[in-house]
């Protein structure tokens, strides 16, 4: 319509409205393009009349459909006189009742163009409204003054309302946006993440309540912070307590270039490390004011006890009542230490964290249990511990010393050094000394410094130390590369508790070098890869010369496989020990699909075919899917043993219920051959929708017998019509191991029999059991023995009527084949 109009097409333009509001009249469209025909109307007739009707008319429809925002919309357009706040109202609910239109949007953002007293607050439409104007270029500075107004009056700050004031500041970087960004994240609290905002602040010189504060709060501890927060908190500092500790330790850390405020700092500072010392706080920024504080000998002197309790004293507490003092034993220590219970609170020194805590009562009973109790370490002060190193005895330096081991950095110079003066102590037992010398070989270890460390490693005797020691010490060769040493100590006392990795390594630089068969080293070469270590060289050298149990060798090749390597060798050692042994064992799926993708036409593929084969048929176990799949292949391509053919077929037959062209030709043929050789098999039933002459066989109930090869079989059976004297028969053995006997019987018709076997030239009874027909066939036919089988059933199931109709059908069709074969 707007297109006729522009193409000076009046009339069929008119005609286009005229229809338009016919179909609202009919109720052909809904109000949205009615709303926009009005608007429409109102515009091109361009008559002050028809545009006053039109915006009554759009008025009338928004009240007729308050849920279409559109109406509202076109009617702000058409009737730009209309109160502003009105309208404005009236696209806020549509707006919190889901309309997000860019229309709505932009006809909001008019109104406050038009009347910047609309925008009285800055909640989610406002907001969604300023963004519509940074989004398409529209956002002036004066909304920016009124955006920064209206957060401030806000109690808190959200997600949405950063973002706008963020972009704003951005667009204008307006002080008032500034202030009103960091007042509302100090009354939300917000701290991490926010740094910028606050140190932005700080360059503008604004003043904000709590701005120095909050701006340490979000900056991390190890920054130093500007001039003026500097000089802020030289006089007053209410900061929590970590906040001032992290800087306080900041100010120490840099006071040549702070100079000049250090004065101020400096009773604040030891008025601090005192107070916090009366509470036995601790941590990395107070640990750096004591050592400040108490540098001068007097302040140390006069804080040497509480010092002490906090550098090496633990807190003991507990509630229990009827204790009154707690032991501490300190493990390289010969003295305990008896400290009297106050108020259910012990302090006592803890050295190293070998010790044990007990509760004594007033009887002399002692208990060692740590739910009775709470052990806190109070600090690690060991530097300044240190600087007093003359006047203490050895137990401090135990401590520094172990502080080494749970990874603090330390001076080397200084730890060998303190090693030295353990050594030579006489408070230290013989076996601490010994274990120092260990400690030393693990500082030469850990700084590379493989000549110190071989000359150590050479001095050591493995005689006297322990299996755990000896095992690190061979750990410490294996680094240094002494491969000689290595390799004779091993010989010598064995690799238990050696670390597997290690061994791996040196296991794979000799056999790069040398991977001729040893023993010894595939010995080696098999621990290390049960302890799970192993490489790709240690794989294929295992599985080159390991002849061992079918498990092992299975659990090689499985590793073997993940790396690819060859596997060929162990694989064909695995199927023959399995033939060898008469086994069955998951492993060996493995071992046969490895070994039938490169060998599937060798003799030994064929053999554990066979043997598979015949445990699965005669022994019964559990079906391999694998060797059936090479065995139907290899009876398409070649002549294959009578029990491989009906082994497949009873495979077939059990497990298979979908058969494709392929398998079914060979079925078929494999039926024809075993029933020419040795007739018809019970399973074949299960072939009878493809080969239909097997119905014919239906009624046939067969005794299956199986047992060794070439043994002797007689059954004995007796039926239900005649006496009680038994049949005789010597079964045949249709093949290795498995015997069949057929039998014609009728429905009901029951079999006694029993089997006896020859053995050491004597028949045991070695089955018994009972034969009947009680099945119908699979599909039934219309012979004459099938209708006597049905007749038979009818009667047994007392159907007189059924039994009456086959008895008529068995005469005609008796009568007919009279007639037909006279």
């Amino acid at each position: 319509m707007l297109i006729l109009w522009l193409q000076q097409r009046e009339n069929e333009a008119k005609w286009v409205l005229n229809h338009v509001a016919q179909s609202y009249l009919r109720g052909e469209i809904d109000a949205v393009p009615y709303a926009a025909y009005l608007y429409l109307r109102g515009q091109i007739c361009q008559e002050e009349d028809t545009a006053e009707e039109a915006g009554q008319e759009l008025l009338m429809l928004q009240e007729e459909r308050p849920e279409a925002y559109l109406p509202a919309c076109l009617y702000s357009r058409i009737q730009p006189d209309a109160e502003s706040r009105d309208v404005f109202s009236v696209l806020e609910a549509h707006f919190y009742r889901g309309a997000d239109s860019p229309v709505l949007l932009q006809t909001a953002f008019s109104l406050v163009e038009k009347s910047p007293s609309c925008l009285m607050k800055l909640e989610s439409f406002e907001i969604h409204i300023l963004w519509f104007a940074i989004k398409y270029g529209v956002y002036t500075e004066s909304l920016a003054e009124r955006t920064a107004y209206l957060a401030m009056r806000r109690k808190e700050m959200d997600r949405p309302l950063y973002c706008l004031l963020a972009k704003s500041y951005r667009l204008y970087e307006r002080e008032d946006t500034l202030k009103a960004m960091c007042t509302l994240l100090i009354r939300s609290g917000k701290t991490k993440g926010f740094g910028k905002w606050y140190a932005c602040a700080l360059e503008k010189d604004l003043r904000i309540t709590s701005l120095y504060e909050y701006y340490m709060m979000a900056t991390e501890p190890g920054q130093l912070p500007p001039k003026n927060v500097l000089l802020y908190f030289a006089f007053q500092c209410d900061l929590p307590e970590e906040r001032k500790a992290a800087l306080f330790a900041l100010i120490l850390k840099n006071q040549k270039q702070l100079q000049d405020l250090m004065p101020h700092y400096e009773p604040q500072i030891e008025s601090f490390a005192w107070e916090q010392l009366e509470k036995e706080n601790i941590s990395e920024p107070l640990a750096t004011i004591y050592r400040y504080v108490f540098q001068d000998p007097q302040k140390l002197q006069a804080a040497k006890k509480a010092l002490l309790q906090v550098a090496f004293t633990h807190r003991i507490s507990t509630k229990a009542e009827n204790v009154c003092r707690v032991i501490r034993v300190q493990d390289k220590l010969k003295q305990e230490e008896q400290i009297p219970l106050v108020k259910g609170i012990a302090y006592v020194s803890c050295y190293t964290d070998a010790y044990e805590i007990f509760l004594e009562d007033e009887n002399g009973n002692r208990y060692q249990d740590s739910s009775l109790y709470e052990d806190k370490k109070l600090m690690n002060a060991e530097r300044i511990f240190m600087r007093q190193e003359a006047e203490v005895s050895a137990a401090p330096l135990m401590l520094y010393a172990e502080s080494l081991e749970a990874g603090e950095k330390h001076d080397e110079k200084q730890t060998v050094m303190i090693y030295s003066r353990l050594i030579a102590s006489d408070e230290i037992e013989p076996a601490y000394r010994k274990q120092l010398a260990e400690k030393l070989m693990e500082i030469y270890y850990r700084q590379d410094e493989q000549e110190k460390l071989k000359a150590l490693l050479q001095s050591c005797d493995l005689t006297t130390v322990s299996l755990q020691q000896r095992a690190q010490i061979l750990q410490y060769m294996l680094y240094c590369e002494m491969d000689e040493q290595v390799e004779k100590a091993l010989l010598t006392y064995g690799f238990e508790g050696v670390s597997p990795k290690l061994l791996a390594k040196f296991i794979t630089r000799h056999l790069q070098k040398d991977d001729s068969y040893d023993a010894s080293w595939l010995a080696l070469a098999l621990y290390t890869f049960r302890k799970g270590k192993y490489t790709q060289e240690m794989l294929a050298y295992i599985c080159r010369y390991y002849e061992g149990g079918s498990r092992q060798m299975q659990e090689i090749m499985q590793a073997a496989l993940r790396f690819d390597t060859d596997v060929l060798q162990l694989s064909e050692r695995i199927l023959l020990a399995a033939i060898f042994t008469q086994g069955i064992g998951g492993g060996q799926k493995e071992a046969y699909a490895y070994y039938v993708k490169y060998r599937k036409n060798s003799g030994l593929a064929h053999q554990y075919t066979d043997y598979i084969v015949y445990q699965y048929f005669v022994k019964q176990h559990p079906a391999q899917a694998e060797v059936f799949t090479v065995l139907e292949q290899y009876l398409a391509e070649e002549q294959c043993s009578l029990l491989s053919k009906i082994a497949y077929l009873q495979y077939m037959a059990k497990e298979e219920t979908t058969y494709t062209k392929k398998q079914e030709e060979l079925i078929r043929d494999l039926v024809e051959q075993v029933m020419e050789r040795r007739g018809y098999l019970p399973f074949f039933r299960s072939f009878s929708g493809f080969i239909p002459q097997l119905h014919l066989y239906a009624n046939l109930v067969c005794m299956e017998y199986r047992t060794e090869p070439g043994t002797k079989v007689s059954l004995h059976y007796l039926g239900d019509g005649g006496g009680d004297r038994y049949e005789i028969k010597m079964l045949s053995e249709v093949c290795e191991g498995y015997y069949v006997k057929r039998f014609v019987l009728f429905f009901g018709e029951k079999l006694q029999y029993y089997v006896t076997e020859e053995k050491d030239s004597t028949w045991q009874l070695t089955e018994s059991g009972c034969l009947e027909n009680n099945e119908a066939a699979p599909e039934a036919g219309e012979s004459r023995y099938e209708l006597l089988n049905d007749l038979f059933l009818s009667a047994s199931m007392g159907d007189e009527r059924t039994k009456n109709d086959f008895e008529r059908e068995y005469i005609r069709q008796d009568l007919v084949a009279g007639q037909l074969f006279r």
